[in-house]
């Protein structure tokens, strides 16, 4: 597969720069939770802790759940169809995620964030390394506040290499262009999923306004 020409000019919208896609882009949440994630860190009133969360239904459960009350709903809303109509939507924005982290021209822009962040002390191959070992790294400080500070002090060190080598800019051109390739590849799946979503958007007015 040829590489897709990317547009390094393309900015990422406010819900795309706090999605997570990328890993930390904020220094304005970087400088108060470091590599933390503040819904996590603040869960509101609607939001519980994630420890809180009911764990994913098993396929017996499911199974149950299609034959009560809930099922029948569903099959009002779907008119029968898979309930997971945005498989194919989840499926396609990993591989273009893949994609973006497999492109030379990421790994190059790596391996610079990487010596960068080298001279500052750390030692990471790419900024999901740096990420995923957070948690642990905090722990190993052995005091909280202790902990939480050098998790700033790194995260803004990641931030500015990212600055330095065109990390996240690069990161997201790479990604916006193969999710553009992916959506012309497989338009008329993508239209027909469409669809069923509007289908459902009307049975459920439909069904409301009856109600």
């Amino acid at each position: 597969m040829s590489r897709p020409v990317v547009d390094p000019g393309r900015q990422m919208s406010a819900a795309e720069t706090n999605a997570g896609r990328y890993g930390i882009v904020d220094r304005g949440e970087v400088e108060r939770w470091g590599y933390r994630n503040p819904l996590e860190e603040q869960p509101g009133p609607d939001r519980p802790p994630a420890a809180a969360q009911p764990p994913a239904p098993t396929p017996a459960e499911l199974a149950v759940w299609t034959d009560t009350c809930s099922g029948e709903a569903r099959r009002a809303l779907t008119g029968g169809a898979p309930v997971d109509t945005m498989a194919l939507v989840l499926r396609l924005r990993k591989e273009a995620a893949d994609s973006a982290l497999a492109d030379p021209r990421l790994r190059t822009a790596f391996a610079g964030w990487s010596a960068c962040m080298g001279r500052a002390g750390y030692s990471y191959a790419d900024p999901w390394q740096a990420n995923d070992d957070a948690d642990d790294r905090r722990a190993r400080a052995g005091d909280r506040q202790r902990g939480e500070r050098e998790d700033v002090a790194m995260a803004l060190a990641d931030l500015g290499c990212r600055a330095e080598h065109g990390v996240t800019d690069l990161w997201y051109a790479l990604d916006s262009a193969y999710q553009s390739r992916l959506v012309e590849e497989h338009r008329g799946d993508l239209d027909r999923t469409r669809g069923h979503l509007a289908e459902v958007r009307k049975r459920t007015a439909e069904i409301l306004a009856g109600s």
